[in-house]
């Protein structure tokens, strides 16, 4: 098993972990960017396994994934470190990226085996700053300026245009392909919803609309969240009879959505 990085000079390596494709891609983008080498994890069992493989400066990942969810990566991980021990390598740093609005997520993150807890949506200021300090190098090589932090989230706006471009560094390019990648996938996962719903099967109800909620934070569609959010809530208390409801007004937010970036020329062209 390899440990924490040695350092060659090179890039920094990062691992990152979390199967949505939008927040995957964004954080890839603004850390390549920003210098580092990233490789990617479409969920926990894969993160483990890309963990046993080479070694990484730091890992980011995401608290809720299919196969392995993150609290159960991050123990894995723990225990490989361990079993077997490379001299001279520290533990290396496992960053918990997560949603969850329970105050006490954090704690139960960090005594799971995370060594640090961030609240999406991620402030990619803050984080390519936290980033140099777990990795030990010199800042200023991000390509994100203080003020594209997040803002507290509020209203319910269908879709906060300047808001999202502050967040992603003013790269129209970038919330082009992230805005057509999210709507790609936000239209099948609501027809997994659908059958989920048919199947009474909770589980991939509440883990596609916290998917969709996550994106939808990210991308500043502030309706589309609070509609996700609002069913994930109602399948994890098993309120089955407003299901239909929520989940027609989750359809509805996100054709809501996808017609208000078209009028903004957000949409790549399908080739």
């Amino acid at each position: 098993m390899k440990g924490r990085l040695v350092k060659t000079g090179g890039p920094i390596p990062i691992l990152v972990a979390d199967d949505n494709p939008v927040n995957l891609m964004l954080t890839r983008e603004i850390l390549e960017s920003s210098g580092y080498s990233v490789d990617t994890a479409e969920n926990g069992r894969q993160a483990v396994e890309a963990f046993l493989k080479k070694r990484y400066a730091c890992v980011l990942m995401d608290a809720e994934m299919p196969v392995m969810g993150g609290m159960e990566a991050v123990r894995a991980i723990r225990d490989a470190e361990e079993k077997n021990p490379v001299e001279g390598q520290a533990r290396i740093s496992i960053a918990c990226i997560t949603a969850h609005p329970e105050t006490d997520f954090c704690e139960r993150a960090i005594r799971a085996g995370f060594d640090n807890c961030i609240k999406k949506p991620v402030d990619y200021s803050d984080l390519l700053t936290k980033l140099a300090e777990w990795t030990k190098i010199d800042q200023g090589c991000g390509r994100i300026p203080e003020c594209c932090g997040p803002d507290a989230q509020g209203g319910e706006a269908v879709f906060d245009l300047s808001k999202a471009l502050v967040q992603f560094g003013n790269d129209r390019e970038l919330l082009v392909r992230l805005v057509s990648t999210f709507l790609k996938n936000a239209a099948t996962q609501i027809s997994i919803i659908e059958k989920a719903n048919r199947a009474e099967d909770l589980a991939a109800m509440i883990h596609e609309a916290h998917s969709i909620r996550g994106a939808g934070v990210t991308l500043a569609a502030a309706r589309l969240s609070k509609a996700a959010a609002a069913l994930e809530r109602a399948a994890s208390e098993g309120r089955s009879n407003s299901f239909g409801e929520l989940i027609l007004e989750l359809r509805q937010s996100l054709a809501g959505f996808g017609e208000h970036v078209r009028n903004l020329n957000l949409i790549m062209d399908e080739k």
